[in-house]
């Protein structure tokens, strides 16, 4: 299966419509056969950050009843052959495709006004980096320390009680 994009005027993501591997080394003059218009660009649904996955890779791109887009990726990153990711995202309804960059970028979060655009995976990210200390030991195992941006300070704050609704979470166990 192969995946288009369709693109506006402005270079955003208006749909994504799937077309079959028999298609898709025409896919655009295919989709233009069932009568569809505008313009269409291949992405892959195993590319996520600039990184391509093994095909059983689930990349999960859903919008939180708070508007927030949530990505969740369950695979390791597939590096066998040096495969890049095609377009460094798979692209979604309102992200940006960015013609100079051949990539598709995910719209910045609004209530994070703080992040900022990593150029090497195309993704938004906090402007400072997620707390090293993200585990922590007790004498019988590993505990994950959880925090979450706190847009206000600019920081990662240290999870502890209930955190504000628009609070971003990120968990990190290193192993």
């Amino acid at each position: 299966m192969a995946h288009f994009a369709q693109i506006d005027n402005n270079n955003i993501v208006q749909t994504v419509l799937v077309v079959s591997s028999n298609d898709a080394v025409s896919g655009q003059e295919f989709l233009y056969s069932l009568g569809l218009t505008g313009r269409w660009i291949q992405t892959s649904y195993n590319t996520y950050g600039g990184k391509h996955y093994v095909s059983d890779t689930i990349t999960t791109v859903t919008t939180g009843s708070d508007g927030m887009l949530y990505y969740s990726t369950n695979s390791t990153p597939f590096s066998a052959d040096g495969l890049s990711g095609l377009r460094y995202n798979y692209a979604g309804v309102g992200f940006y495709y960015d013609d100079i960059k051949d990539a598709f970028i995910p719209p910045q979060p609004p209530q994070y006004p703080s992040w900022i655009l990593n150029p090497d995976s195309c993704l938004w990210i906090a402007p400072s980096a997620y707390p090293e200390n993200g585990y922590f030991t007790t004498s019988t195992n590993l505990t994950a320390q959880t925090y979450y941006w706190d847009e206000p300070y600019i920081n990662w704050l240290p999870m502890s009680g209930s955190p504000s609704l628009s609070a971003f979470y990120y968990q990190l166990i290193n192993t």
